[in-house]
């Protein structure tokens, strides 16, 4: 048995041919790889504009344990109740309190505790709250429940 985790984290999964591509490629790449855990970005699964609750599912039974997402993720009005009721597809942990869903979440992973977190920036976007101040106050709760 290894001491190390081998984790995947695959970047905008962009409409049919993202999911597409999940569905030929991740299974052997997770065997060959030996991959204990994987993360992919998932905003703009349906047709590159947002996620509905079905490329969820979807991403679920292809074997991704966690998927993030950005300001994307609210295009599509009926993801709302699965963000709301999910723990494993995350919202950026920066849009305010009102915001549906979680931004981070935590994952047993062969015994050890894996924090994911989901921030996203500002930089030619619009003005959320500050990523950096709210990855500084996340990682010390997160620090405060692992320990």
């Amino acid at each position: 048995m290894s001491d190390s985790l081998r984790v995947a984290m695959i970047g905008d999964i962009s409409g049919k041919a993202g999911m597409g591509a999940l569905f030929i490629g991740l299974s052997s790449l997770v065997r060959e790889k030996r991959i204990d855990f994987v993360i992919a970005n998932g905003e703009n699964a349906a047709d590159g504009f947002g996620i509905t609750p079905s490329d969820y599912s979807e991403m679920k039974r292809m074997g991704i344990d966690v998927v993030t997402s950005g300001n994307h993720i609210w295009q599509k009005e009926d993801i709302r109740p699965v963000l709301d009721r999910e723990k494993d597809i995350l919202r950026p942990c920066n849009y305010p309190s009102p915001c549906v869903g979680n931004g981070w979440v935590i994952r047993s992973v062969r015994g050890v505790d894996v924090a994911v977190i989901n921030a996203q920036g500002r930089v030619n976007m619009m003005n959320i709250d500050d990523p950096f101040r709210a990855l500084d106050s996340l990682v010390r709760e997160i620090g405060k429940k692992t320990v």
